[in-house]
């Protein structure tokens, strides 16, 4: 018997420990069995040399075969039928063993295990620090910072801002209470955090492996905003609107200073011719009981005549008085001869007499008693009086005016009661006045504002000579100014003003008047405008000081049934740059600022010719008078020229205390239109006129007012 033993081939498996694996990218570790060796060769090949196991017991029992443990997430697989371990993307990292068993296929029971070791590796992550100190963030509103995520990185790649590979948190505000941090990476910085700069810690940690984290900080920077500069422009023309309505209120007033001041020479000039021809008249002698002017008094009326020719657009009653002797009715109708025949000697004289008017008195208007011979001498006398003036009165007296108005004011969404006084006050011996005013005016301009300013001021003025008045003014006034446009507030202003005026008689029948002056201000505001960030109250003050100038030339042509006056002139007003103080707060934050309001200036060339004609036998006047002027204004944009004018008519009787007017005036602008109408009536009651009108204008405002004059 032969026995022959045959041995089984010698079987080695070889463990394995390949380079490590990215477990977000996984890997395929091909062949572990390459490296074992059956019978001295290596890499046997799989189900010819030998049978690979990849679970269960070795053939010892005791091996367990498979892998040792199984990942939180991904898998790792042994592919028996190729070799390969397979670890598949989205593996936990960590270091696994599988073990596995190859048998000899000749020898089934020929066996021996390995193990692969592998190692998965985590991500590589890098937090990096950010630094947003280059924009900040505002303190009163919230706002964002970021996002951190855009330098940070995952295995080299910027980490995505979807959070599909990290997870993000805020692991320290730094003191920014209440800041929080986005999926993405976007810090959102809450509202009400202090200036300063803060640093904020946060952490990325990958979601594959949630323990594999870095951190970075953030550096954000927080600023007070500057709430001056939020709101600059619009306040900037909110003041520049209030003091342009302050200068153009004041201009108005001296204006009208100057505008006075050419009437009342006008009537001294009048006053003047009336009193030199008076002195003539007394020499105007008739025979008794007869209207046949005696030939000495030829040279009076040529006197007369010469002096008339000199009072260029003044006219005249030429009033006749008797004594009492005989009837009423013969001494009217003897008085009534006597002035018609002064009137016709005039009128052969060459004395445009048009506007005389030739009117008898009798007995009625004695200048002094009947009783005597005297006295009926001196009653008997023709007088001429201007024409609507009461009756000369030769000896110097003091007297003055008071008067007091008030004015109703109301549109379609607010209503107003204004009021003035006036007094003035007449020095007969220095031929001075003084004037005394108080006036209420109101301003409303197309930006929302509507200021009234209560002017006082006190005037002088006096004679140089007869054809020549000067005069000087100082005043004060005080402002209020609603505001609704750009912000919601008011602006209340003190200020003072103070300048000189005049007029003059030239040659030709032409007058010139002016005014120069100059004024300063405080303005106090309280407004609130409406920002993004909240509303900003803005409290504080301006200061600013004004100049101002006024020329015009006028004069009066007669031209038969027509009498043309024409008017032109050019105003000016300019105020330097104006300092403003402004404390600007919202919520908790308060700030102080100062900026400069830029120099403004303004003013008007303007040309009117009033044309007036005699209307219902002298007892009424019409006038037309056509305008043209060019403005300036003190902001906004450039008017241009305008062209317009007015209609007014005028009633009046010497026998009737009553007297009516009305006007329209109309101005037309390339992108503006205005207009009004005015209605009047006056009524005189011995020393006291009492005056009520009203107005509309084209804007639909309607303004009534009334008043009180006493001449004393």
């Amino acid at each position: 018997m032969v026995t022959v033993t045959v041995d089984a081939a010698t079987i080695d498996a070889v463990d394995d420990a390949p380079a490590a694996i990215s477990g977000s990218d996984g890997a395929t570790i091909p062949y572990v069995l390459s490296n074992d060796i059956l019978d001295g060769t290596a890499g046997p090949a799989i189900a010819t040399d030998v049978t690979v196991f990849n679970s269960g017991s070795s053939q010892d029992g005791t091996t367990p075969i498979g892998l040792d443990t199984v990942p939180a997430q991904g898998s790792i697989t042994f592919d028996a039928a190729s070799g390969d371990v397979i670890v598949a993307p989205g593996t936990s990292a960590g270091t696994y063993t599988y073990t596995y068993e190859i048998c000899e296929v000749l020898n089934p029971t020929n066996c021996d295990n390995a193990q692969v070791t592998i190692r998965i590796n985590p991500a590589v992550i890098d937090a990096v620090d950010d630094d947003f100190t280059g924009s900040a963030g505002s303190s009163v509103v919230a706002g964002s910072a970021g996002p951190v995520l855009t330098n940070d990185t995952i295995d080299g790649n910027v980490v995505p801002a979807d959070g599909s590979l990290t997870t993000i948190a805020l692991t320290d505000d730094g003191g920014m209470t209440g800041a929080t941090l986005a999926t993405d990476g976007a810090l959102t910085i809450p509202a009400g955090i202090a200036a300063g700069t803060y640093a904020l810690t946060y952490e990325i940690c990958e979601i594959l492996n949630p323990t594999n984290c870095d951190s970075a900080t953030a550096q954000v920077r927080i600023t007070d905003p500057d709430l001056l500069a939020l709101i600059k422009e619009d306040l900037t023309k909110v003041l520049n609107e209030d003091r342009a309505a302050a200068i153009t209120q004041q201009a108005a007033r001296m204006q009208g200073y100057a505008s006075d001041g050419l009437q009342r020479l006008k009537a001294r000039t009048a006053t003047a011719c009336q009193e030199a021809v008076n002195l003539e008249a007394e020499k105007i002698l008739f025979d008794t009981d007869r209207a046949i002017i005696k030939p000495e008094s030829s040279q009076t009326l040529d006197e007369i005549a010469s002096i008339l020719g000199t009072c260029k657009g003044v006219a005249f009653e030429i009033a006749g008085h008797t004594d009492s002797d005989a009837s009423m009715a013969y001494n009217v109708g003897l008085s009534q001869r006597r002035v018609n025949a002064v009137l016709g000697a005039l009128t052969d004289r060459g004395v445009d007499t048009e506007d005389f008017v030739a009117r008898a008195y009798g007995e009625t208007s004695p200048a002094t008693s009947n009783a005597t011979d005297a006295g009926k001498a001196q009653n008997r006398r023709v007088e001429f009086r201007l024409i609507d003036q009461a009756p000369l009165v030769s000896t110097c007296h003091n007297g003055g005016t008071l008067q007091r108005r008030i004015d109703g004011d109301a549109n379609d969404t607010e209503a107003q009661l204004d009021g003035g006084l006036y007094r003035e006050t007449y020095d007969c011996v220095r031929d001075e006045w003084t004037i005394v005013e108080s006036a209420l005016s109101f301003h409303e301009s197309d930006d929302g504002q509507s200021q009234r300013q209560l002017n006082l001021s006190f005037r002088r003025e006096r004679f140089r000579d007869e054809t020549s008045l000067r005069g000087w003014f100082f005043g004060l006034y005080g402002s209020q100014n609603d505001i609704s446009s750009l912000a919601d507030g008011e602006i209340a202003g003190i200020g003072l003003n103070g300048g000189i005026y005049g007029a003059d008689q030239l040659q030709n029948g032409l007058y010139l008047d002016y005014y120069l002056g100059a004024a300063a201000g405080r303005h106090e505001f309280d407004l609130a405008f409406d920002r993004s960030i909240g509303t900003i109250d803005a409290d504080g003050h301006y200061t600013y000081f004004a100049g101002f100038a006024g020329i015009a030339l006028s004069g009066d042509l007669d031209l038969g049934e027509v009498t043309v006056t024409p008017r032109g002139g050019l105003e000016f007003a300019y105020s330097p740059e104006a300092e403003v103080e402004v404390k600007t707060s919202l919520g908790n934050l308060t700030q102080y600022g100062d900026f400069s309001l830029s120099e403004i200036s303004g003013g008007r060339a303007f040309i009117e010719i009033r044309h007036e004609w005699s209307v219902w036998e002298d007892l009424g006047k019409f006038a037309i008078a056509p305008r043209v002027a060019c403005y300036e204004p003190l902001v906004g944009e450039a008017l241009g020229c305008t062209y317009g004018g007015y209609i007014e008519i005028e009633q009046s009787d010497d026998d009737s205390p009553l007297a009516y007017h009305a006007r329209l005036d109309l101005e037309q602008g390339e992108t503006f239109r205005t207009g009004s109408f005015t209605a009047g009536i006056t009524r005189r009651l011995r020393r006291t006129i009492l005056r009520a009108d009203a107005t509309v204008d084209g804007d639909g405002r309607a303004k009534v007012g009334s008043s009180v004059e006493v001449n004393f």
